[in-house]
């Protein structure tokens, strides 16, 4: 078998899978990347060789489908949710309840939303249910933004969860502290909705 994590990273896999298809037809071949990172590859996902898998995901369940893989039985992939009715789960975390209220009204009606007043409560609910994009407040007493984002990033399961920071702060200083987290986007307060639709749309692809 043939892992090939695409998280980040800007390498051009047609080499490799020519190579798998022509040599190795019979080794199977996962990848593990956002639907974006695997648009270009589109056309391998039509054999049965290979083998998609979209963040974010636990790495329990990247397990579990490569044992089924391996064993050659039928598991449920991210597709086959999405097809049958499944919304995107999405984790909005601020301490403002006037914010969480507005963004969860602009997107209950595509996707299932979460509310958390703080970084503990977000992780609450995390361990209730797995999102597939958390967008989070800056600034926050506590626990800030940037605290919680370290900690998802410190946890093997949570780091690949994609982040979007929400900030009333547009300072160079404030922006640059944001990049280096290295988080799936940033957007200034108060948020537009197209905008923020956009957005999610762009990391999460549904």
């Amino acid at each position: 078998m043939l892992i090939a994590s695409m998280v980040g990273n800007r390498l051009d896999y047609h080499d490799l899978f020519d190579y798998m298809v022509r040599e190795c037809p019979e080794v199977p071949v996962i990848t593990i990347s956002t639907r974006a990172e695997s648009e270009a590859y589109t056309v391998y996902y039509e054999s049965r060789q290979f083998h998609q898998i979209l963040r974010p995901i636990l790495g329990k369940r990247v397990l579990e489908i490569c044992r089924s893989v391996i064993v050659g039985s039928n598991y449920r992939d991210d597709e086959e949710a999405e097809k049958s009715g499944e919304k995107g789960h999405i984790l909005v975390v601020d301490d403002n309840a006037m914010v969480l209220r507005n963004i969860k009204g602009v997107l209950d009606e595509v996707y299932s939303v979460a509310v958390a007043p703080s970084g503990m409560h977000a992780f609450v609910s995390i361990g209730k249910k797995m999102p597939d994009l958390i967008l989070l407040d800056y600034e926050m007493p506590e626990m800030n933004g940037k605290q919680v984002l370290e900690q998802l990033q410190a946890d093997e399961e949570l780091k690949d969860i994609p982040v979007v920071f929400l900030t009333s702060m547009d300072s160079k200083e404030i922006v640059m502290s944001l990049l280096v987290l290295k988080p799936a986007g940033y957007l200034l307060k108060p948020v537009d909705s197209q905008m923020l639709k956009d957005k999610i749309y762009e990391i999460i692809g549904k």
